[in-house]
C-alpha cells in the first residue's frame, strides 16, 4: 500500500478538529446538551468491563444520531469527556479510548450487540425495573 503524505497544513487541520479545547466554544446550551447525553447515556466503567469498543469518534456518532443530537468535532467531544469527569487511557492517540458502559439493561446491549448496532445511540425509556437492572 503506497505511504500518504500529507502537507503541514493539512496536518495542522487534523491536530485543530480533534482538540479537547474545542469543546469551550459550543454554545453553553449545546455544552449542555452533550453534558445531559452523557450522563444518560454512559456509566464508568472498572478496568476488567470497561467497553473498549468505542472511541471518542465512535461516541459522537452515537450522539449525533441520538435525539436532540448534532454535529460536533471529535475534539469537542472529548473535551465534553473530560468536563464530565472521564479521562482517556491514552491521551496521545487520536480517537480516546475510556473506561465506560452504556448505561441501558444489559438485556437490551445484548439485543444490539447481537444486531451489530451499538446501544450507546438510543435513548431508552425503560421501567422501573429496567433502570435497576442495568
Amino acid at each position: 500500500m503506497p505511504q500518504r503524505h500529507i502537507t503541514v497544513q493539512q496536518a495542522a487541520a487534523i491536530e485543530e478538529v480533534n482538540s479537547p479545547g474545542l469543546y469551550n466554544r459550543l454554545s453553553p446550551s449545546n455544552q449542555a446538551s452533550v453534558q445531559a447525553w452523557i450522563q444518560r447515556a454512559i456509566s464508568p466503567g472498572t478496568g476488567r468491563t470497561s467497553d473498549g469498543r468505542m472511541s471518542s469518534y465512535g461516541l459522537k456518532h452515537c450522539f449525533e444520531r441520538s435525539p436532540g443530537g448534532f454535529y460536533l468535532t471529535n475534539g469537542a467531544f472529548k473535551g465534553a469527556m473530560l468536563a464530565a469527569g472521564y479521562e482517556p487511557r491514552d491521551s496521545t492517540a487520536l480517537n480516546w479510548q475510556f473506561r465506560i458502559e452504556p448505561r441501558c439493561p444489559r438485556r437490551i446491549r445484548q439485543q444490539f450487540l447481537g444486531r451489530g448496532t451499538y446501544p450507546y445511540i438510543i435513548d431508552w425509556e425503560g421501567t422501573a425495573e429496567d433502570k435497576t437492572a442495568a
